[in-house]
Order: C-alpha cells, then structure tokens, then sequence
C-alpha cells in the first residue's frame, strides 16, 4: 500500500541524490583540478571544499580523487561523472535564472514535450 500526500498523490521513495553543495564542490574540484582554487572560486576555504567533497564520496561509495604528491588528481574512473554532473548543474542554473520573470523554463525537458 503506497503513503499519499497532502495533495493525495502517491508519496516518491526518498531518492539517491548527492547534496546539491557537495556536487557543486566536487565540479569545481574536478574543473579547476585544485581543491584550493575551486573553494576560492565557490567562497569556501579548502578545508571546507575538502569536506564536501568527503562527504560525496561516502555517499556514493567510490573515491573520487586520488592523492599524488601535494595535488589531488581525479580517478580515470569517474571522469565520466563530471560531464553529467556539469549539465545537470547548468540545466538547474538556467532554469533557476528564469523562474522570477515567469519565462518558459529551458530545459531538457523541454525538448521532450510534443
């Protein structure tokens, strides 16, 4: 038997989405390939950028970065997260940026609607 809403729709089950600041830290990292100039760049110092990006770690269950020396270089393995990760974060600006004027939202989603 399914949980209903206020609104008497069926309830989602709690879906398996990072935090929002953890994959905005993560991109940077992975974009500026430094975690100093990616927290400068995010206004978070490199302690702070470090621990999110921790944070996302544990809960996708892999290790991102791998330490070399004094730099952090992202794993061959998860290049392929960064793509995917920056679209959705593009896709969630440019909708986000036309929400106050009422404009159409832009998106995906868009493009799917006949």
């Amino acid at each position: 038997m399914s949980r209903k809403t206020s609104t008497g729709r069926a309830a989602r089950a709690m879906r398996f989405i990072p935090s929002l600041s953890a994959l905005v830290s993560f991109e940077a990292a992975a974009t500026y390939h430094s975690f100093t100039k990616a927290g400068e760049n995010l206004g978070l110092t490199q302690s702070e950028l470090s621990r999110q990006v921790n944070g996302l770690e544990k809960r996708l269950g892999v290790k991102l970065f791998e330490r070399i020396g004094p730099q952090f270089v992202l794993m061959d393995a998860r290049r392929s997260y960064v793509p995917t990760i920056t679209a959705l974060l593009e896709l969630l600006e440019g909708d986000s940026l036309f929400m106050p004027f009422g404009a159409p939202v832009v998106s995906e989603q868009s493009y799917f609607v006949v």
